[in-house]
């Protein structure tokens, strides 16, 4: 197989085929991420996460196995992936405590097909999270069943994301990190700490 020319570099296929033999529509779908939900949050809750200061890697993935192939301009197949079975894509970012909503650069709006939130996995600080990313990106590459897609992870069709989560989990916190949460678990954290602050305003008011 021929290495693309600058003439020639490879470009998205231009269908995407599901295991049941359905072609999903090509086109591009900005991916974003919503904000944590803010309608449970107490103000005691909010300055317990500004008083964390924590920082995230969000994993984004396509919602079901698929496969394709890479081609040149000219229309050549450069690489195809995911055989018979499919793959799905997975790839990870990094957000900060502040602000709330992740920033998702142009490479993640363009990948190869739709893509939603899978996760944000919050560690304790800006510091954390550079080592944390790096963890979370081996681990989902020590899990790949293939070589990259556009910058994407491909993991086996069978992949069971809550599985997965809860490794990656297991796995930043065996590399040193003093907690992992989702942000399930992170605002109920935030929720315990904003209780032991009022009970701790309460007895100082009652002494």
């Amino acid at each position: 197989m021929n290495k693309p020319t600058p003439q020639s570099r490879p470009s998205v296929a231009d269908k995407y085929i599901l295991p049941d033999g359905r072609t999903p529509v090509p086109d591009i779908v900005e991916v974003t991420v919503p904000e944590p939900d803010r309608r449970r949050w107490t103000q005691e809750a909010k300055m317990a996460f500004q008083e964390l200061q924590p920082a995230a890697v969000y994993i984004i993935a396509t919602e079901h196995a698929i496969s394709g192939a890479i081609h040149s301009a000219d229309g050549a197949i450069l690489r195809a992936w995911g055989g018979d079975d499919g793959v799905r894509l997975y790839r990870i970012g990094v957000t900060s405590a502040q602000p709330w909503g992740d920033k998702l650069t142009a490479a993640h709006a363009r990948g190869p097909v739709a893509v939603k939130l899978l996760t944000r996995l919050w560690v304790p600080s800006d510091g954390h999270v550079v080592r944390f990313e790096q963890t979370v990106d081996l681990g989902l590459a020590a899990r790949a069943s293939e070589a990259d897609v556009n910058g994407y992870h491909a993991l086996p069709a069978a992949t069971r994301d809550a599985e997965l989560i809860a490794s990656l989990k297991a796995l930043g916190r065996s590399e040193g990190m003093q907690w992992v949460e989702d942000d399930r678990e992170l605002f109920e954290t935030c929720l315990r700490m904003a209780e032991r602050a009022r009970a701790v305003k309460s007895r100082r008011w009652h002494n």
